[in-house]
């Protein structure tokens, strides 16, 4: 079996999925995690889709498919998954974008496979996923999808360690 970059969870509700309308496009850092001997926060988005409903966007790595870019890192895999909540409760920073009425999930999801962005690499120790998501955000602002501000807002918070609001340099990945 050939590796997939992308994929729909669950499967059997892929087109459901991308048929969705988008209410609110949300940049969300997880709860912070040791890294080496420092920590981080895990970012992606989460396209609200109805009042407690969304289809979060992640770019996970793989770690079993070796990177063809990244000396000893992994593939990563973008992960798209239909879900009964807003955002993550383990969510420590939120900024929300507003999109313009009509955008479904299908058009994020094109736009951001036709940038190639679901071919993605990590590094060794599985940290990249900050500087994918500002990537992602940096397409959608380029549409016209939502406030500048706002995006400008999303990729500022990126690059800090949450809670605590401190600076906290992108963890580099590459595109193959």
């Amino acid at each position: 079996m050939s590796f997939q970059t992308a994929q729909y969870i669950p499967s059997s509700r892929r087109d459901a999925i991308r048929a969705l309308p988008v209410d609110y496009v949300h940049a969300v850092g997880h709860s912070r995690k040791p890294w080496g001997n420092r920590f981080t926060n895990h970012w992606c988005l989460y396209l609200q889709t109805g009042e407690n409903s969304s289809v979060r966007i992640d770019m996970v790595p793989s770690y079993y498919v070796a990177s063809t870019v990244i000396q000893g890192g992994s593939k990563g895999n973008l992960i798209i998954s239909k879900l009964e909540y807003e955002y993550s409760s383990n969510a420590t920073k939120v900024v929300t974008i507003q999109p313009p009425q009509g955008l479904c999930v299908s058009d994020v999801i094109d736009t951001l496979l036709a940038a190639g962005r679901d071919k993605y690499e990590f590094n060794g120790e599985g940290v990249g996923c900050r500087m994918w998501t500002a990537d992602a955000l940096n397409l959608l602002e380029k549409k016209g999808w939502g406030s500048s501000t706002n995006y400008e807002a999303a990729k500022q918070a990126i690059a800090k360690l949450w809670p605590d609001g401190t600076d906290l340099p992108l963890d580099h990945g590459a595109y193959y």
